[in-house]
């Protein structure tokens, strides 16, 4: 992955990953977590409001780290997959309509049909607000999303795959949009692994 250290992030990114870690974990430690990895917090004067500091892709990466470093490896990993699970709660919220999820042609749609338009209109939103295109593939058996960089793993080598956030968000939205089902989603290359880019693996097929 390219070392740029002025790749940005929507402030508004900010927000929802804050309130997802949040539910998690809860205000006082999710503040906690925040401040140890200097992240720009939400203002508080401004009821809910972002914060105007410049997020940057090391801001979402330290914070990953620091994670990781409070609850251990693998339970960090298990927050950060829980955290974007409730993060699309926020998404649905501020960017449903706009995705075309409140209209009832999309929720007329068989569900292969609304799953398929649904993750092409997510990954434009996530798209947005990371401010980095996201390709979305297929074939027979699943939906792949392509990400050159994702903020999850920005600058990090440490063999493993690290974008657990998003594969949460997307477990959520499958989920929602099928009405309970569980939808397998791994990530199947990470650039904190050595690759050239993040992949992530959709399988059409839900848990019986």
């Amino acid at each position: 992955m390219e070392n740029t250290s002025n790749h940005t992030c929507s402030q508004q990114i900010g927000q929802i990953i804050y309130e997802g870690i949040e539910e998690i974990v809860g205000k006082a430690d999710s503040s906690l977590l925040f401040m140890l990895a200097k992240f720009p917090l939400p203002d508080e004067k401004q009821a809910g409001t972002i914060s105007n500091k410049p997020l940057v892709y090391r801001n979402l990466s330290r914070l990953l780290e620091v994670i990781e470093e409070t609850y251990g490896h693998k339970g960090g990993q298990g927050i950060a997959l829980r955290a974007g699970r409730a993060s699309f709660k926020k998404v649905f919220g501020m960017y449903g309509q706009q995705m075309g999820f409140t209209k009832l042609d999309y929720r007329l749609l068989p569900i292969p049909a609304r799953l398929k338009t649904g993750l092409n209109a997510l990954a434009n939103t996530i798209s947005d607000l990371w401010q980095e295109p996201i390709r979305v593939l297929e074939d027979q058996g699943a939906w792949y999303w392509q990400i050159e960089h994702s903020p999850w793993c920005w600058e990090r080598h440490h063999g493993e795959v690290a974008c657990h956030f998003t594969v949460g968000l997307v477990q959520e939205y499958l989920s929602w949009a099928s009405g309970g089902k569980y939808y397998d989603v791994v990530e199947i290359m990470c650039a904190a692994a050595g690759e050239e880019y993040c992949a992530f693996q959709i399988n059409k097929q839900a848990f019986e």
